[in-house]
């Protein structure tokens, strides 16, 4: 659950160049719903639940793309106690419960701490598509055991992987991008995502050269979170976003798109959550 949220935190509109393009551009970002706000991702993930998956690619934004991996890990528990379900089944993968070292069992698709027994990219061929979802939860009695199974089903379109556009990684890059008022992040747009994206600034004051240059004057973690739609255009920077970081200091940047269903047997959840984020340290310049 934990892994979960900090997913989310760390998780996570351009002006055009041309104006012929500019109305058509305007038209289509009013067609889409206004982003969702970390809160609902909150709200959901804090709701009681008999069972939790989540698919996740996670990464660099100047990492090579083999380098990304996808995966899936998930449970079903009561009250902090996990139970053994049957059979998962997330579009073609079937997978069953497995015991794991903490005598709990879990479900994995390149996940479980490691990736040797099925791949870093297993869950790979599930982003950017609608999955159908059969669930075999367990039936647990009074004095919590299970008694049997029985299948809760429906579906969820999982984003696209996040890609990062710009600014552009070459070789003769110093390194550090500056994240100034007019910067402008661009990513591959997901038609399909109506969620929108989450972009989420981390001033850390032990992380690297803050530790040398900021950490004494500001020596607490300052976070910022913005929300904009998800589309080719991707987002420029304003000074107001960057306002509470330290100038001159390192800032973690994550982008983040997410999806989420709730599969209900009766007053029972089960939840299945999907993420994709990258992110890359840039240095804060505060006019």
């Amino acid at each position: 659950m934990k892994t979960t949220y900090n997913l989310v935190c760390l998780a996570f509109i351009g002006i055009l160049y041309f104006s012929s393009c500019r109305q058509s551009t305007d038209r289509f970002l009013q067609e889409k719903p206004e982003p969702e706000t970390l809160q609902s991702y909150l709200e959901f993930l804090r709701q009681d639940k008999k069972g939790m998956f989540t698919f996740a690619s996670t990464g660099s934004l100047s990492g090579e793309k083999e380098e990304q991996a996808q995966v899936m890990e998930g449970h079903f528990s009561d009250k902090g106690r996990y139970f053994k379900g049957g059979k998962v089944k997330f579009g073609n993968h079937v997978l069953e419960p497995i015991l794991n070292s903490f005598n709990n069992y879990t479900y994995d698709l390149g996940g479980g701490g490691t990736y040797g027994r099925n791949g870093r990219h297993a869950a790979r061929d599930v982003f950017g598509t609608t999955i159908s979802i059969e669930l075999q939860v367990p039936v647990v009695s009074a004095v919590a055991r299970v008694e049997g199974t029985k299948e809760v089903a429906g579906s969820l379109y999982i984003p696209k992987e996040i890609e990062g556009l710009a600014p552009v990684y070459n070789e003769k890059d110093s390194g550090t991008f500056i994240l100034q008022e007019g910067f402008r992040i661009k990513w591959n747009e997901d038609a399909q995502n109506l969620k929108g994206i989450l972009i989420y600034l981390e001033y850390d004051p032990g992380f690297g050269t803050n530790n040398f240059t900021h950490k004494k004057n500001f020596p607490e973690t300052v976070r910022k979170i913005i929300n904009t739609k998800d589309v080719a255009e991707g987002y420029v920077f304003k000074n107001s976003d960057l306002a509470e970081m330290p100038n001159g200091s390192m800032v973690d940047l994550r982008i983040t798109r997410g999806n989420y269903v709730v599969l209900k047997d009766g007053e029972n959840n089960y939840d299945v959550l999907a993420l994709t984020t990258r992110n890359d340290h840039f240095m804060v310049k505060v006019k």
